[in-house]
């Protein structure tokens, strides 16, 4: 959302960070406030996201300039089944030598959030299929979902009820 020189950026129904007035930056992580004053803003980080000068600039203003590097998606490889956090965005099973589970998050997602599972192995179809289970939630209307094909993956985002498969 922009106007007169108010930008704010929202996750979940919380502001992630909002540019106020003409040479700061407010950010308001759930743990507590932060504040950098002025354009050349050394490093600041806001939940799992990090911004420096280099990629982080706000105009006189209050324009706010962000650079493609800024926002990184946790990844997070296992050869074993494994338990999705809520900090996690990207999971890479890079062993199908036996069934793998993926198992979702239960609590503390925010609506719209997403993860993606991938199949590194690329034996997912030829040696064993890797099963994405919703963890009581329901994924696009079922309990499990499941990636059989080499080399698959699938994202799925949480609605604030159930997950999805985009």
């Amino acid at each position: 959302m922009s106007q007169a020189g108010i930008i704010s950026l929202s996750a979940g129904g919380g502001v992630v960070f909002s540019v106020t007035g003409s040479n700061g930056v407010t950010a308001a992580p759930t743990t507590g406030a932060v504040i950098v004053s002025g354009v050349n803003a050394t490093t600041t980080t806001v939940g799992v996201a990090s911004f420096s000068s280099a990629n982080f600039a706000v105009s006189g203003a209050g324009q706010v300039t962000l650079a493609s590097q800024v926002f990184n998606r946790p990844y997070t490889a296992t050869a074993i089944d494994y338990q999705v956090l809520i900090t996690d965005a990207t999971i890479g099973v890079t062993s199908t030598a036996a069934p793998r589970t993926i198992t979702m998050p239960l609590a503390g997602m925010t609506a719209g959030q997403s993860w993606t599972i991938k199949d590194e192995s690329g034996g997912a179809q030829t040696n064993n299929n890797i099963t994405v289970n919703g963890n009581g939630l329901n994924i696009d209307g079922a309990a499990t979902t499941v990636i059989n094909i080499n080399y698959g993956s699938v994202t799925r985002y949480y609605s604030g009820t159930a997950f999805f498969i985009v």
